[in-house]
């Protein structure tokens, strides 16, 4: 009687020892999607955190920029003139650019101050801010205002 070559005893537990060529390249397909996948999400978790990072500085820069018109409305009880200007401001190394409008309103004592603060080298906004300003004038005679009041008994 001849002997079957797959039924060998012999063969038979060697050959299940084995991967088949197959198999291997099943599971390098299986992992070079795994790896991609992973690669991609890396590639995503850092695009996010440069954006949040350029997100946070022009948020800075136009809350600065508020800052700064608020104490020069305060110092000189005089609003800025309607108009557009444009700027720019180096922040961690990044150049940003600044389109700084105002507007009338209304009311005459008050102006509208918007500060957009543009991705660098681009004409996209990153930030957007709008405040109002208020001229308030001075009390002149702050003697008299602190005098006219009474401590408690």
């Amino acid at each position: 009687m001849r002997a079957n070559f797959f039924t060998h005893p012999a063969l038979s537990t060697r050959a299940q020892q084995a991967f088949t060529l197959v198999e291997v390249l099943i599971a390098l397909a299986i992992l070079a999607i795994a790896l991609s996948a992973a690669v991609r999400a890396a590639s995503v978790a850092v695009d996010s955190a440069h954006e949040s990072k350029l997100r946070t500085l022009a948020t800075w820069i136009a809350q600065d920029r508020i800052a700064l018109a608020n104490a020069q409305v305060m110092t000189s009880a005089r609003l800025p003139p309607v108009g557009a200007s444009n700027d720019s401001q180096t922040s961690a190394g990044i150049d940003f650019g600044i389109q700084i409008s105002v507007g009338d309103t209304p009311n005459p004592a008050f102006r509208k101050l918007d500060v957009r603060v543009l991705r660098p080298s681009d004409s996209q906004a990153l930030v957007i801010m709008t405040t109002y300003l208020v001229a308030v004038p001075h009390v002149s005679n702050a003697s008299n205002v602190s005098n006219g009041l009474r401590a408690a008994p």
